[in-house]
């Protein structure tokens, strides 16, 4: 009876200690998600779009058409904009061509440039900031 008591007290400490390193995993994996990169609107006219935050981890299309992840339907904002997109752990702009431009930290984005965290992205009149 007594080696039973044993047995079922250390299965059972095993089980217990399993149990708090799962959970201490997961609470890890979810500091994780909270550093993923991210835009968020800091200036826009669009109804809607202030303080609007974009997760992501891999890639983000910006534009006027409705099939981009982040869609600012207004004049000055081409179809397809623009994309930043993950590449060798860096976080890339990269303008795909538009007529009125995007511009980081105000100053003209002409091809691609790594961003930072705290970068300010305009793309017409709409104000993102990014955050990782």
């Amino acid at each position: 009876m007594l080696l039973w008591l044993i047995t079922f007290s250390v299965r059972l400490g095993h089980m217990m200690f399993r149990d708090i390193q799962q959970k201490r995993r997961n609470n890890e994996l979810g500091v994780a998600k909270h550093m993923d990169a991210a835009l968020t609107v800091l200036a826009s006219k669009e109804d809607g779009m202030m303080g609007k935050r974009f997760v992501f981890s891999d890639q983000l299309s910006i534009g006027r058409d409705p099939d981009n992840d982040i869609v600012i339907p207004e004049q000055f904002v081409s179809h397809h904009h623009a994309i930043l997109y993950k590449y060798n752990g860096q976080f890339i702009l990269k303008d795909l061509g538009s007529r009125n431009h995007s511009y980081v930290n105000d100053q003209l984005l002409t091809g691609s440039v790594v961003v930072k965290p705290g970068d300010v992205i305009r793309i017409g009149m709409v104000t993102l900031k990014f955050t990782r």
